[in-house]
């Protein structure tokens, strides 16, 4: 009688848990049909970009030279926030960003973080030995941040609108 009801019981949770299962399976397949869009149509439209931000003494500026290339950056400046924007050469819907702090500006305790617009990103510095993030618009801060070899390395993957 045990084994008999033991059987009932796990054949009636198994047909629970396969609809269950199945229910979600078709609202994860919906929801990932409607956000991403098919990569052979997309593919065509993607757009690889970045470029080094020297944090010069005088202002942050594209660094290009030999060496070093920008690409779909037109211009980088100060927000009234304090932060570095990073203004594209055309709109786009955003992929992938990153911006990382070189050798010298992660020695002095520095890391970057960024987001993104369809025109723009924005790239915060924060200093972990004071703990708080820079507003670059204010001297001090930005003085701790720049150098002649100050730089923030900046890549974007985005989808030309």
């Amino acid at each position: 009688m045990r084994t008999t009801r033991t059987r009932i019981i796990a054949a009636t949770a198994a047909g629970v848990l396969g609809l269950a299962g199945g229910v979600a399976i078709a609202q994860s397949q919906a929801a990932t049909a409607m956000s991403a869009a098919p990569a052979d149509r997309v593919q065509s439209q993607l757009s690889i970009g970045g470029c080094v931000i020297r944090l010069y003494a005088a202002g942050p500026r594209i660094h290009a030279n030999s060496s070093h290339t920008c690409v779909g950056v037109k211009s980088v400046g100060i927000t009234g926030m304090g932060r570095l924007q990073v203004n594209y050469t055309q709109s786009g819907r955003t992929v992938g960003l990153t911006a990382n702090a070189d050798e010298l500006l992660v020695a002095r305790g520095i890391q970057a973080g960024v987001n993104g617009t369809t025109r723009y990103a924005t790239i915060t510095l924060y200093d972990s030995k004071l703990k708080r993030r820079l507003h670059l618009g204010r001297v001090g801060d930005y003085t701790r941040a720049s150098g002649s070899t100050a730089n923030i390395w900046f890549s974007s993957t985005r989808v030309r609108s």
